[in-house]
């Protein structure tokens, strides 16, 4: 079976997609098409993943939630994947994204899944002090959303 996706709209604002079935290899990239074409075509302020009716999920469905992570960071859109239960949950859990996913205004979560990466501890010193210097240097307060002031979405 594949998956089935439902959007419903919370308000003029929030967005919240409900999936369920299985989402393995071959259907990861229309889920991806889907919440990347949600959040670039109705720019919602918030935008949550349901995952609750979901049986299976495969290691590129994993990367479909990434990128909408990064592509909803990229335009300003607070992402939240929720409700993650038996064998999706294991395998979030698994890529070490779960935390990440839950709350994309969560900057300690993103943090800690890169501590955990394989190597972070070989890294150089002077380059996580550069990172950590170009996260200051943003005025929005939050390094990773970048909002342009009064566009009407």
């Amino acid at each position: 079976m594949a998956f089935s996706a439902t959007i419903h709209q919370r308000s003029h604002s929030e967005r919240r997609l409900d999936l369920a079935g299985q989402v393995l290899e071959k259907d990861a990239a229309s889920l991806e098409w889907l919440i990347t074409g949600v959040i670039l075509s109705e720019w919602p302020d918030r935008f949550e993943i349901n995952l609750e009716g979901l049986r299976e999920i495969s290691t590129p469905t994993v990367n479909a939630l990434l990128t909408g992570y990064v592509i909803a960071i990229e335009h300003g859109t607070s992402y939240h994947v929720l409700h993650a239960s038996g064998q999706p949950r294991r395998v979030l859990d698994a890529a070490g994204v779960i935390e990440v996913l839950a709350d994309s205004d969560d900057l300690g979560a993103l943090l800690e899944a890169v501590v955990r990466l394989p190597g972070w501890r070989r890294r150089s010193r002077i380059r996580c002090s550069a990172w950590a210097s170009s996260l200051n240097s943003n005025s929005t307060g939050n390094p990773l959303i970048q909002r342009e002031p009064n566009v009407d979405r």
